[in-house]
């Protein structure tokens, strides 16, 4: 099917995209299916190639462009050779604008370079066993206890999760209040004590501390919050 939704700039992208898909991932993707885990080399090398925060600031190391069709481009070289394993997409798609648009000055300078470079890996935990990814549902929670937030509550199925240096993570914050209201964001990062990594499919988390924390129950955390490995995690 012919597209008349990309230009010359957008085809002159996919070449590049292409030639990095066939050479370092197409040839390698069925033994990370099996490894189950994706090297982060790779994420390194898409990021020298300018794939990764495509629409972050360019003082970031970001594209600074607003495009989508860019990102499209994306994604539809990685579903063309099958690279289901490569979270590029979840990357760029889902967390870049909660960066982008919800964190501080402080966080961007902190976590954007990182994430453009592909040093920093990200993820997003929504859903939740025996509920899917039904957001009204979710039964995870976190509460202030002093100057920080204890998290409980388990996660699934998380996206870049093994190697995930931050993860966004859907908690009820109160929950007296419709879902729709009482939801939170909390941004929680790799190193936390009291976390450990765990099987490759699954993420949970239970009572983590957190030296840092924020709630903003309809637009996502302002300030750091906690501190975790991805994918099986567990607190004490």
């Amino acid at each position: 099917m012919r597209s008349h939704l990309y230009e010359a700039d957008h085809d002159d992208f996919r070449a590049s995209v292409r030639t990095f898909v066939e050479k370092e991932i197409a040839p390698f993707h069925d033994q990370w299916e099996r490894d189950s885990i994706v090297p982060r080399e790779v994420w390194t090398a898409g990021g020298a190639q300018g794939f990764l925060g495509i629409d972050q600031e360019e003082r970031f190391g970001g594209g600074g462009v607003r495009d989508f069709r860019y990102q499209a481009v994306l994604s539809e070289e990685m579903t063309r050779v099958g690279a289901s394993g490569v979270g590029f997409t979840l990357h760029n798609d889902v967390v870049s604008p909660y960066l982008r648009d919800l964190a501080t000055e402080e966080q961007q300078a902190r976590w954007v370079p990182g994430f453009c470079s592909g040093e920093l890996i990200t993820a997003i935990a929504m859903t939740e066993p025996g509920t899917g990814s039904d957001l009204q549902g979710i039964t995870t929670t976190a509460r202030r206890d002093g100057e920080d937030w204890v998290l409980n509550g388990s996660k699934t199925f998380i996206t870049n999760g093994i190697n995930a240096d931050l993860v966004i993570v859907v908690a009820r914050t109160n929950p007296d209040a419709p879902a729709s209201k009482g939801t939170s964001l909390l941004v929680v990062e790799r190193g936390m004590p009291g976390f450990e990594r765990g099987a490759t499919w699954t993420r949970s988390a239970s009572r983590p501390r957190t030296p840092r924390s924020c709630s903003s129950p309809t637009s996502g955390c302002r300030r750091p919050t906690c501190s975790a490995p991805p994918t099986a995690v567990s607190c004490t």
